[in-house]
């Protein structure tokens, strides 16, 4: 077992001048205290919410989270409007 931490930068992630129809995106990365670098399998969000997706690998390998660095894993994307039914603007 090994000793290390990982994490966010920034800490958290803001979505400024976000509203229904608009596609926002925010880089990831991640600094590892670990020793050996990682592979990344996938990537998810704890409360599953259709609003949040992250960019796909495709073809090409995952991303590697580099042992004592900052390491790039790809985008989040926020779409408000996946969580409307007719009713996102009710003015």
């Amino acid at each position: 077992m090994e000793e290390g931490s990982l994490h966010s930068v920034p800490e958290r992630v803001v979505f400024l001048d976000a509203f229904p129809g608009k596609l926002s995106q925010h880089k990831l990365q991640l600094y590892s205290s670990f020793s050996r670098s990682m592979a990344l399998l996938r990537l998810s969000t704890l409360s599953h919410d259709p609003r949040f997706f992250f960019e796909s690998f495709g073809d090409e390998p995952p991303p590697v989270v580099k042992a004592g660095q900052m390491s790039f894993l790809g985008r989040v994307f926020f779409l408000p409007v996946a969580a409307c039914a007719d009713d996102c603007y009710v003015g």
